[in-house]
């Protein structure tokens, strides 16, 4: 989990796991290249609910990200989201 956010342009991080999600394109960067796109609740496109964003990596299409009631919010989602999913995956 990276938490400390990362350079202006995300295609430019060093991360090295940032790099890697983006070289397989599991990731793409967010609107004007501002962190990772997402959708509303957080949750990475065309990852089945498996992989969240929390904080600074939502800026671009979440502005107000940095703060902590905003980073609080996003926790909540992404707790909320993961329990409806396992409740779905235990009832199966």
């Amino acid at each position: 989990m990276n938490c400390t956010g990362a350079s202006r342009d995300i295609r430019e991080t060093t991360h090295p796991l940032i790099r890697s999600l983006l070289a397989q394109r599991i990731v793409k960067a967010g609107p004007h290249a501002l962190g990772i796109d997402s959708d509303r609740r957080g949750c990475l496109p065309g990852t089945d609910s498996k992989l969240w964003l929390v904080g600074p990596l939502r800026r671009g299409v979440a502005w107000e990200t940095t703060a902590i009631p905003e980073i609080r919010d996003q926790a909540r989602t992404v707790a909320e989201c993961s329990s409806e999913l396992l409740d779905r995956v235990g009832a199966l």
